[in-house]
Formats: structure tokens, C-alpha cells, sequence
């Protein structure tokens, strides 16, 4: 062997049609100027959906769920009453105000960006619904596992 490490995603592109670096660097400066203490965080869910996935295949599948994990707190930077979504108090007015206005917000980033709007769509859902562990949809589970939360079985 050269030494040189392979990833077990060497073969199988994050995002398909999407400049991933480009988001990245999108949700880094979004957070840096706002509530920069969610971009680890965002990083962290990131990877975590990318283990997740080693046995999906599916190039649009991996698209929308590793779109869905940079995005899924997107809304934190989202202004509200003079400061951020981010550092709102009330922990259930937070989620509520961050996935609503998070959703928004991937919906202008992916539009930005070319995104095909079927993928967008997809994205958006999961954005605004990512903390409802009461729905059952396999990439919502997905989402919610990389973001560490308990999964309900059905």
C-alpha cells in the first residue's frame, strides 16, 4: 500500500450537482457572523450522516440527507428580537423559531446554488421537521440519529 489513507467514500460523491465546499463554506460564514458555537456542532452531524450512510448508494438519497445535515440548524442564525434564533431562551420557542426559519433559509441557499428544486424540497422538509420525532420517514430517522437524538422504531 502508498500510505495514502482511503476513505470508505472515496468512490461514492457526497453531492451530486452541489458544490459541498461551497455549502460549507455558506453555513461557516452564516454562523461566524451569528451564533458561531452551531458550526461544530453542524460539522459534527455532517460526519456523523456520512457514517450513516456507507451502505446507501444511492448518489440523490446521499445528496439530500448530507444537504439536510449541513442545513439542519441553519435557522439558529436567523434574526429574532435584536439578536439571533440561536440564543433564544425558551427551548421550545427556539426549535420552533430555528426549523421554521431554518427551512427558509436552505430553500434560499439551495435555490442559490442551482439546486434542483426536487432536492430542495426534500431538504427543506427535513430542515423545518428535525427535531418531530413522531413522523416516520426513513431520512427524517436519518437526520435525527446523526443529530443524536433517540430514534422511535415503528
Amino acid at each position: 500500500m502508498n500510505g495514502r489513507r482511503i476513505s470508505f467514500m472515496e468512490n461514492k460523491p457526497e453531492i451530486i450537482g452541489l458544490d459541498e465546499a461551497g455549502l460549507k463554506a455558506k453555513i461557516e460564514q452564516l454562523f461566524a457572523g451569528t451564533v458561531p458555537q452551531y458550526y461544530k456542532h453542524t460539522l459534527a452531524v455532517v460526519d456523523n450522516m456520512k457514517m450513516l450512510l456507507q451502505d446507501i448508494n444511492d448518489p440523490e438519497e446521499r445528496t439530500i440527507l448530507v444537504t439536510a445535515a449541513y442545513l439542519h440548524d441553519i435557522g439558529y442564525a436567523a434574526p429574532y428580537g435584536g439578536g439571533y434564533a440561536g440564543n433564544i431562551p425558551d427551548q421550545p420557542f427556539k426549535v420552533k423559531v430555528h426549523s421554521e426559519a431554518g427551512a427558509r433559509i436552505a430553500r434560499n441557499i439551495l435555490q442559490e446554488m442551482g439546486t434542483n428544486e426536487m432536492i430542495i424540497k426534500q431538504v427543506e422538509y427535513l430542515v423545518s421537521v428535525h427535531h418531530r420525532q413522531d413522523i416516520d420517514n426513513e431520512h427524517l430517522k436519518l437526520l435525527l440519529k446523526a443529530d443524536g437524538a433517540p430514534v422511535r422504531n415503528s
